[in-house]
């Protein structure tokens, strides 16, 4: 199922970047060359949080304080910063 929204996520980014050509370029009459430097980041930007947010999305974390760790056992503590510890969401009674 990844495959397929990440591959839809693509088509429609490419549907959006000729519309987007055709709309400055061919109608408005600017350069293409200025309309894909600005479309180009834009574009990518919209890529990168809809595969973040949509397609490739991650499992919920948990940021606690040590202090609150010793009332419960928590399982895969992954890193330790600033005196947080990213933790997964499994915890044992």
């Amino acid at each position: 199922m990844t495959a397929i929204k990440y591959l839809i996520a693509y088509f429609c980014c490419y549907v959006l970047n000729v519309a987007e050509l055709k709309l400055f370029v061919g109608y408005i009459g600017y350069s293409h060359l200025i309309v894909q430097a600005v479309v180009i980041p834009v574009n990518a930007l919209l890529l990168f949080l809809t595969q973040k947010h949509l397609i490739f999305k991650t499992q919920d974390t948990y940021y606690v304080k040590q202090s609150e760790m010793n009332d419960v056992d928590y399982h895969a503590v992954q890193t330790e910063q600033d005196g947080e510890s990213r933790i997964t969401n499994r915890i044992t009674d």
